[in-house]
């Protein structure tokens, strides 16, 4: 691991917040090769960048950047309309219920004229 890796890592990092005034509790942390798939994502507000190489652990820390920037834009969105589809299968399982219980008693019904 190479200690000027990692530095040059936060002080993009700071330069990206300085400029931005955006993503300002973020850190960032480099553990190449430790997340093979991955050359990175954010945890805990804390940059994870997973790329060896130097200059591509910076694009990577560009990426998650702005990625968890856009992302920190959309939450509300995200948040209504979360809200919105428990509302939507809520009144569609009561919907659902009603449909149930007026096939049972029309079963109800059918079997008992049979009976007769």
């Amino acid at each position: 691991m190479n200690p000027k890796t990692e530095l040059r890592l936060q002080k993009e990092l700071e330069r990206l917040k300085h400029h931005s005034n955006l993503g300002l509790r973020l850190s960032v942390a480099w553990e190449p090769g430790s997340n093979e798939p991955l050359s990175g994502e954010v945890k805990n507000n804390i940059i994870l960048v997973y790329e060896p190489d130097e200059g591509k652990a910076v694009d990577t820390l560009h990426h998650e950047f702005i990625d968890y920037t856009v992302s920190l834009a959309i939450e509300p969105y995200k948040t209504v309309i979360n809200e919105l589809i428990k509302l939507l299968n809520k009144n569609a399982y009561k919907r659902k219920e009603d449909v149930v219980e007026g096939l049972r008693g029309l079963l109800l019904d059918i079997i008992d004229k049979e009976r007769t």
